[in-house]
């Protein structure tokens, strides 16, 4: 609730029963002479332009004046003058604390949490009015990370010196900044931060209904993209259960629907990054399915349609896929050479062309394993429809030679590794430390998929 909701709130319950007398804001010019008077008490100076800073900073609520002066007075010291700054070094950087709580919470990947300091930002001072000063500092906070990120050193004494001279980074600020900094891979997430706080500031100056909810969508939209692709991994288990039940797999993308979100199951990648990309679509995001060859042991690759990914076009176009099983856990950046590290392993794209945004330019994904470059699939930027898929979704789901029909499988990733069930065993895999169980029968098969995976089958 805002400030302003809460007046109007005690206008309508106690307006019947009293009178309500209500105090006009302080001017800014009569608050500087308070300011001014009051420091003269305590035997302090303070300049003209110091004062104006601190009434402008705090928004003309003579509390807080009254509190950050006292707090003021106290770090002059014997000094006895406060000048214009100190007041940016101990009243801005004290104000700035809370939105370093947001962007810490940001650059956590934490939503809730980012959520609910945005909710306290806006819930005190002037409220909703006060949005475009928000963005204002977020986007200088992603900004001085976007500095740490291009000086690209590791002493931490260069990184403050240049936050102090760039930004009159504080002391204590500079290390929150610096650690956050380092959350982000690549300077081009940060770039793309920026970007989005630009959206935002048009975005407001264009009288939205709502102030909060664009800033609420700044939020959420930031790393947005990452975040679900982890989500649905962690989620939705890589499962080919219903090939085994006799069950039907169709390319439709309502039926699938129903399957993942009604049912509670899973899919193999027809179905996972289908629903996926239903997902993305529906909360505004352009998405292109792309038909991927799984490359073989013998150096070639498996026919077009044999696996399903996704090309999501942000500023740049990034690989998502949430249906290839053991892989990566958040979207890869579709450039070509690019090494890109995450849970410990390495991944790249390959393009056997010199225009690699060509629609039948040819990808390779590749990851290190034991010190080579092992290919995972090939793909072109060539868009697919899903109904593309079902020759091979039959397939799979037919073919005695494919590795669907032999064999059951239900798997998720974990923070820590995986558990999978395949067939009659539970493998479960923790700090690269692998451990199998042979289960007893189908009830304890049963039981572990509903307590592992929150799948329930049809008796």
């Amino acid at each position: 609730m805002t400030d302003r909701e809460r007046y109007q709130k005690i206008r309508e319950d106690l307006g019947p029963f009293c009178g309500i007398v209500e105090l006009s804001r302080v001017q800014e010019g009569e608050a500087v002479r308070w300011i001014a008077e009051y420091c003269t008490t305590r035997e302090v100076k303070i300049d003209a332009d110091g004062a104006r800073e601190l009434v402008d900073a705090l928004g003309g609520d003579m509390m807080m004046v009254s509190n950050e002066l006292e707090k003021l007075i106290l770090y002059v010291g014997e000094k006895k003058k406060v000048t214009l700054g100190d007041v940016e070094t101990m009243v801005l950087a004290a104000k700035q604390r809370s939105l370093y709580e947001l962007t810490d919470a940001i650059s956590s990947k934490d939503r809730v949490r980012a959520l609910e300091v945005l909710d306290a930002l806006l819930s005190t001072g002037d409220g909703e009015e006060a949005a475009i000063g928000h963005l204002y500092m977020l986007a200088k906070t992603f900004r001085q990370m976007l500095v740490i990120l291009e000086r690209n050193v590791r002493d931490q004494r260069m990184l403050w010196a240049a936050l102090w001279q760039g930004f009159r980074v504080p002391p204590f600020a500079a290390d929150d900044i610096i650690r956050q900094a380092r959350r982000y891979k690549s300077k081009r997430e940060l770039t793309r931060a920026i970007r989005l706080v630009a959206r935002a500031d048009l975005a407001l100056r264009s009288n939205p209904t709502s102030k909060r909810m664009v800033l609420e969508k700044l939020v959420l939209r930031i790393d947005l993209l990452r975040s679900l692709h982890r989500a649905h991994l962690f989620t939705v288990p890589f499962e080919n259960l219903d090939i085994h039940l006799g069950r039907e797999i169709v390319c439709d993308e309502s039926r699938i629907l129903h399957k993942i979100v009604n049912e509670k199951r899973g899919g193999f990648c027809y179905e996972l990054n289908g629903a996926f990309a239903a997902l993305l679509r529906a909360l505004g995001f352009r998405v292109t399915l792309l038909s991927c060859r799984v490359a073989r042991q013998d150096g070639g690759y498996s026919p077009e349609f044999d696996h399903l990914t996704l090309r999501v076009d942000l500023e740049e176009p990034w690989l998502a896929d949430v249906g290839f099983g053991d892989c990566f856990l958040e979207p890869l950046l579709l450039e070509s050479r690019l090494e890109q590290e995450q849970s410990g392993r390495v991944y790249r794209l390959t393009s056997r062309m010199t225009s690699p945004s060509a629609t039948d330019a040819i990808f390779d994904l590749e990851v290190m394993a034991e010190g080579r470059w092992k290919k995972e699939y090939a793909f072109t930027l060539q868009p697919r429809e899903l109904s593309d898929f079902a020759g091979m979704c039959h397939y799979h789901q037919t073919s005695p030679e494919s590795h669907f029909t032999r064999h059951r499988i239900c798997s998720l990733p974990t923070p820590q590794g995986r558990i999978t069930l395949s067939d009659d065993k539970l493998i479960e895999t923790r700090e690269g430390s692998r451990h199998e169980r042979l289960l007893s029968g189908d009830q304890e098969w049963r039981a572990q998929l509903r307590d592992l995976f929150g799948v329930v089958l049809p008796e």
